[in-house]
Parts: structure tokens; C-alpha cells; sequence
């Protein structure tokens, strides 16, 4: 099957290498640098209600993504066939794809949200092209980015069922139950996907996906299971819940402000994460140990946390937002 597919990946890249660069620009769209860059802009600037939504979306999504990915454990294209090139790389596994999924989500999620035609007409043709450059830049197959798309759409479908009796529910519990909560189902992350680990953990990449992958992308490790990325899923996932579970407690802002107000929110709200994640880094014990794991579910707590509740604390107290009062 893939022998057949990959027809398409290079029948795409004979299209020509001018398409290079406006392909990774689409592909950065999809990425989950650019997706928190999005859930910032729209908690702090635009509405924290549907920051929340939307962040909870990619956090599901992501998590989902990496769950079928170990689960499904297909290769990508250059490791099928070496004279693919390799106009981008990636260690994890292919199916679904994590854009095709994040964008049908996030920007779905978004789109429900607007309910404007022409918004969701502009959110279809940017699923579109992010597709259409994984599959350019040889990281995809075809079937690869319409299972994301499905996967994220069937995402949307369920929790546009099961939002509004779960938020209503959650309005009535005191933030010691939500607090408790936030905690236990970021334990109940790390523990689905150890069960996976010890699931498929075991199972041998084929010698030649390794020597494709060599040639194709020289100096490339594949490494699809990685222990790091479940404690960074479920340390966002506590920060953030128990962030905006702790926002709500205290009193709430209004995102609303005048053009400058915006921007120097935005700037200092991102020089904190960036602070946060790369500050932290450089104390970062050796990966690989218990400690090193807990270190990481703390560190993207933190920055999560600094999203949905300690940024807007500070922008409440130098004048940035206003507070809305229970």
C-alpha cells in the first residue's frame, strides 16, 4: 500500500523545489509552537473562554495523535524509499498525521466558535495546503493526513456533545475537587501511555525504514516512543486546567483591551514562556532517569500554568486586563 501511495508524494514534489518554502510555512501552521502561540493570543487578547476550549482541543488532540501513532507504529515516506527527499524530518511514527489532526481540531474548534461562512470556508483551504505540505515535504502519505483530518473531526464531534454537561458539572464542584481532578487525570495520562509503552514498546523498526531514513535524512534518529513527550502532555494538562480552575476562583479578567495593551500583553505573556522553557532547559538534569521525568511534568506545568493563570494575575496587577469580580 504504501509502495502505491508514495506515487503521490513524488509526484508532488516533481511539481518543483519553488514550492519549498510556502510548503514549511504551511507546515509550521500545524505545528504545536505555533498552535501555543494561538491559545496564548486567544486566552490573554481575545476570549479566555474559548482559550480554554481551544487549548483543552489541542491538548486532547495531541495526546490522541500520540496514543494512534504508537498504536499504528507506520513509517514514514522517506523510510519506504531513500530517493524521496527528505524536505523535512521527523523520529515518530506516521499515521495519522499530528498537523492534519491538530489543525482539523484547533481551527475547527475556532470555526465552531465564529459560525461565520466565510471563516470556515478560510479554515478549509488552510487544512488543505497544511495537508498537502506534509505530503510535499515527504514526512506524510496521502491516507496518513486524511486519517488526521478524520481523527481530529471525529474529536470535534464528541466534545461538541460532552462539553457543555461537563462544564456545567464542573461549576459545581469547589476547587479542591477541580484541583484534584487536574491532577489525577494528568496521572491517568501517564499512565494509559505507559501501558502503551509496555504495549508496543517492544516492537523492532525494520532494518530498512533505518537505512532509508540514513540516506534519506543523514544523521536522523528515529525514535517514535518517547517516555519525554507523555510527561510533557500531562504536566501542560495540569497547569493548564488547574491555572484556569484557579483564575476562575479568584475572580476572572476580560481579555478586551486597547491596541498597545494587547500587544505588550502578548510580548511579556510570550517572554515567559520563553523564559520558562528554555531557562529551565539549561537546569535540566540527564534525561532518561524518574527524576529528570518529573522534572519535565513540573517545568511544562509551570508553563502552562503561566498561560492560564500567573500571566493574567500580572497583567491584572500592572493594568493590563481588568478583573471581573465574582
Amino acid at each position: 500500500m504504501h509502495e502505491i501511495e508514495i506515487i503521490v508524494n513524488f509526484w508532488l514534489q516533481a511539481l518543483g523545489t519553488w514550492l519549498i518554502v510556502p510548503m514549511q510555512i504551511f507546515s509550521f501552521l500545524g505545528t504545536q509552537n505555533a498552535y501555543i502561540l494561538l491559545v496564548s493570543w486567544l486566552y490573554w487578547c481575545v476570549d479566555n473562554q474559548i482559550g480554554i476550549r481551544v487549548g483543552i482541543t489541542l491538548l486532547l488532540s495531541n495526546g490522541l495523535n500520540t496514543a494512534f501513532k504508537w498504536i499504528f507504529h507506520a513509517p514514514r515516506p522517506y523510510w519506504i524509499d531513500s530517493n524521496l527527499k527528505a524536505l523535512s524530518v521527523e523520529s515518530s511514527f506516521g499515521i495519522p498525521s499530528g498537523h492534519a489532526m491538530m489543525s482539523s481540531s484547533v481551527w475547527g474548534r475556532i470555526a465552531m466558535w465564529i459560525k461565520k461562512s466565510w471563516f470556515t470556508a478560510l479554515v478549509v483551504v488552510i487544512l488543505f495546503f497544511i495537508g498537502f505540505s506534509r505530503i510535499y515535504l515527504g514526512v506524510h502519505f496521502l491516507s496518513d493526513v486524511v486519517a488526521g483530518w478524520l481523527f481530529g473531526i471525529s474529536l470535534l464531534i464528541v466534545l461538541s456533545k460532552v462539553e457543555k454537561p461537563i462544564s456545567h458539572w464542573l461549576r459545581k464542584q469547589n476547587f479542591s475537587v477541580k484541583l484534584f481532578l487536574a491532577f489525577f487525570t494528568s496521572f491517568l495520562i501517564i499512565v494509559i501511555f505507559l501501558v502503551l509503552k509496555i504495549t508496543f514498546g517492544n516492537w523492532q523498526i525494520p532494518d530498512s525504514w533505518l537505512t532509508n531514513s540514513q540516506i534519506a535524512a543523514p544523521g536522523l534518529i528515529i525514535d517514535p516512543i518517547k517516555i519525554k513527550d507523555i510527561f510533557i502532555l500531562a504536566g501542560t494538562w495540569f497547569g493548564f486546567l488547574t491555572g484556569y480552575f484557579w483564575i476562575k476562583k479568584i475572580g476572572d479578567f476580560n481579555p478586551k483591551g486597547n491596541p498597545r495593551q494587547l500587544v505588550i500583553r502578548f510580548l511579556l505573556g510570550l517572554a515567559g514562556i520563553v523564559l520558562l522553557v528554555f531557562g529551565l532547559n539549561a537546569i535540566l538534569s540527564e534525561e532518561g532517569t524518574w527524576i529528570s521525568y518529573s522534572f519535565i511534568y513540573l517545568q511544562y506545568a509551570m508553563v502552562s500554568l503561566w498561560i492560564a493563570a500567573i500571566a493574567p494575575i500580572l497583567f491584572m496587577k500592572i493594568g493590563l486586563v481588568n478583573k471581573i469580580s465574582l
